[in-house]
């Protein structure tokens, strides 16, 4: 579970840069940024209600993986895609983008369900997974600055997406054997 929500939290962390990257990578001038991640932030009812709903339907690792899936696709795409294409591109695939890290952040505490844990240890379970799953909170900005020292803005940019689409694929691959895992008990 830990490193389940350390994977996904990661993932999620990525919405804060969307902005200046468009800013930085794209050239879009900072009031339309503000406008464009606006209706980003308004995406965060859209996406934790629809992977609630995936969820709900689908199953919860089935919704949680397919919004990391689609997170690490998006950024994958910026990452690569030239910044010569037309913008709209790139404010189409940041607020999708944010759908899916939103369904990511409304769903991934819903596994804790799935885990069989005694009702005397929940609040010890929930503490110790919180630490774990939060540290992206420390670790990140330290592993962010050391990008951008490296490659510089553009470069920085492209370099966290594209490390937080493999963080992505990670998840994706410790949901599958937590699926595993829980199917069996």
């Amino acid at each position: 579970m830990g490193g389940i929500i350390l994977l996904s939290y990661a993932t999620y962390w990525t919405v804060y840069y969307y902005g200046g990257f468009l800013e930085t990578n794209i050239k879009v001038d900072p009031i339309r940024v503000g406008t464009i991640m606006t209706v980003v932030l308004w995406m965060r009812p859209v996406g934790g209600i629809l992977g609630g709903l995936i969820a709900d339907k689908a199953g919860k690792t089935i919704a949680l993986g397919g919004a990391l899936i689609g997170a690490l696709v998006c950024l994958v795409i910026m990452s690569l895609l030239s910044s010569q294409n037309a913008r709209i591109i790139f404010y189409v695939l940041a607020v999708l983008a944010g759908i899916f890290v939103f369904a990511i952040r409304g769903t991934y505490w819903s596994l804790i369900g799935e885990c069989g844990i005694d009702d005397k240890i929940i609040g010890i379970t929930i503490g110790i997974v919180s630490f774990i799953g939060y540290l992206p909170d420390i670790v990140l900005p330290l592993f962010n600055s050391f990008l951008f020292k490296t490659f510089g803005g553009n470069g920085g940019y492209n370099a966290y997406f594209i490390s937080s689409a493999i963080i992505a694929v990670s998840g994706v691959t410790l949901l599958w054997v937590f699926g595993r895992l829980t199917k069996k008990v």
